[in-house]
């Protein structure tokens, strides 16, 4: 069986940032990896955690009339004209956006509406990592109120530099 085409080249990521992740994932112009918990301190070798090619997460484009996905939030090329979005590819995409609302927050719906060419969305940026924690970022404050809900915190960073 013929290695995959990250082989080892990708390593092993290291949770420095002090938080636990709920959710965690890292993109790249070819994959989705899905690093699942991730907690403070911990490491994962990519080579060994689920990850879906990246044009079969992304690529979603909706109706308007429920909404938009995301868009990709950092420079990049601008994407060719996507082909393939037919009515009835449509209406899959509108369902598909309708039912999250019933379904658990997932950091994959980020990703969604971002351009299915992976080259042109990682020209300068080679990769982001998205995690999601209970726990506040370092630092955070809301001046003058307080919390009368649990609230989340989304840390993405993005790597200039990638295997």
């Amino acid at each position: 069986m013929p290695e995959p085409w990250w082989g080892n080249k990708l390593g092993r990521l290291h949770n420095e940032t002090g938080l636990n992740y709920r959710q965690a994932m890292i993109v790249d112009e070819r994959d989705v990896f899905f690093l699942g918990e991730f907690p403070a301190g911990a490491v994962v070798d990519l080579a060994h955690v689920p990850h879906h090619a990246y044009e079969d997460e992304t690529g979603r484009q909706t109706s308007g009339a429920v909404g938009n996905f995301p868009r990709v939030p950092f420079t990049h090329k601008p994407a060719e004209k996507q082909e393939g979005f037919d009515e009835a590819w449509m209406k899959r995409s509108d369902k598909e956006s309708e039912d999250l609302s019933q379904q658990p927050f997932a950091l994959s719906e980020l990703i969604r509406g971002w351009p299915k060419d992976g080259k042109a969305v990682f020209s300068t940026t080679k990769a982001v990592f998205f995690g999601l924690s209970n726990e506040a970022a370092l630092g955070a404050t809301l001046r003058n109120r307080s919390p009368n809900r649990k609230a989340a915190t989304l840390t993405m960073i993005t790597f200039e530099a990638w295997p």
